[in-house]
């Protein structure tokens, strides 16, 4: 991705129902995972796959948030679809 496209996202908006959000206790942070220290990603990574396990943290189109599935041949595929702004999870099967 090239800088202006970084830049360019990086400075997009987005506008969120911040009463609901408030209501619903959520709380927004945003980080950029290159920089994060590897215990900090360990940890990170356990608390995403419990919230998954158990429901908590949806995922799929029913609930807004798509899995894109690539073979792990395909995976120059799944790099052209995450820099065409894919919308959802792009995953690489490895088995």
């Amino acid at each position: 991705m090239s800088s202006s496209t970084s830049r360019h996202r990086a400075e997009e908006s987005v506008t969120l129902p911040i009463g609901q959000h408030m209501a619903d206790n959520l709380r927004y942070q945003f980080l950029i995972a290159f920089t994060m220290r590897e215990q900090a990603k360990r940890c990170a990574l356990k608390a995403i796959q419990t919230a998954l396990v158990d429901g908590t943290l949806p995922v799929g189109a029913d609930h807004g948030l798509p899995l894109l599935r690539y073979a792990l041949p395909d995976i120059a595929k799944a790099h052209e679809a995450l820099e065409g702004g894919a919308t959802g999870k792009v995953l690489i099967d490895i088995i």
